[in-house]
């Protein structure tokens, strides 16, 4: 009798699982709704006072993300006066909610891969990342296609093709 050979581990694709790149440390908001002059207008003067006021050390190793949930014109100076408190602080500051927070977060981590890890590398994107977003496997695939062999999507064993470098022709 034959010894069972796996033939997927045999066959050089690289596995990778964007989960495993899930931001560390909490995912939190900030709703500047509370600091609009009734309910409609952001007032430079108390507004400064209320981020002074603020302790911004409770947002420490968090991902941030502002907003405000009031259909009003927000200067964007009132973001940046946050976020300038904020650095050094938080892990990260956006400018959204949670699904913009992990989309900045997949997006920075993904263009910090080490891409030579890739080269000519035949790429099995694993599915069903439960907080991934999709633009994190857009991004992935913007980062791997123009070095890699193949990018399927899935599992080994169902995996979809999604793209395959063109062979050279070979000249005689």
């Amino acid at each position: 009798m034959s010894a069972i050979i796996n033939k997927i581990e045999n066959s050089g694709i690289i596995t990778v699982d964007l989960e495993t790149y899930k931001p560390s440390g909490d995912i939190v908001t900030i709703d500047i709704r509370d600091q609009l002059w009734q309910g409609m207008v952001l007032k430079e003067e108390p507004f400064r006072a209320w981020v002074k006021d603020t302790d911004w050390s409770q947002y420490k190793g968090k991902h941030v993300g502002l907003y405000c949930s009031e259909d009003a014109i927000i200067p964007v100076w009132a973001y940046m006066l946050i976020a300038s408190k904020l650095e050094g602080i938080s892990e990260s500051t956006t400018l959204g909610q949670n699904l913009k927070i992990l989309e900045n977060h997949y997006r920075t981590t993904i263009q910090n891969l080490d891409s030579e890890d890739f080269v000519d590398a035949k790429i099995m994107i694993k599915g069903c990342g439960k907080d991934v977003p999709s633009s994190a496997y857009l991004d992935f695939v913007s980062l791997v296609q123009p070095i890699a062999k193949s990018i399927m999507y899935g599992e080994p064993c169902g995996a979809v093709p999604v793209w395959k470098k063109a062979r050279e022709k070979r000249s005689l």
